[in-house]
């Protein structure tokens, strides 16, 4: 739907939730994603609220690296 908002000339975004995601599977993610947005993309954090949440996060996900490495990695995409 993405792509196709843009070949049409529309506005297109995405909002992603880091931290359910391992590192490998964002960046696979942002690398589609950047060849259909227009815009930059919202970023929100997952943030767990009951223990079963906890569940959900990716493994490195509660350490702050995990969030400065993707950054680097979206820079890289966005600047294409």
């Amino acid at each position: 739907m993405l792509k196709k908002g843009k070949m049409y000339g529309f506005k297109t975004n995405i909002i992603y939730v880091l931290g359910i995601d391992n590192i490998d599977i964002v960046e696979k993610n942002m690398q589609y994603f950047s060849g259909v947005m227009t815009e930059m993309p919202l970023i929100n954090i997952f943030q767990p609220h009951i223990d079963e949440h906890y569940k959900l996060l990716a493994e490195s996900a509660l350490e702050l690296e995990y969030y400065l490495k993707i950054r680097k990695r979206w820079k890289k995409f966005l600047r294409n």
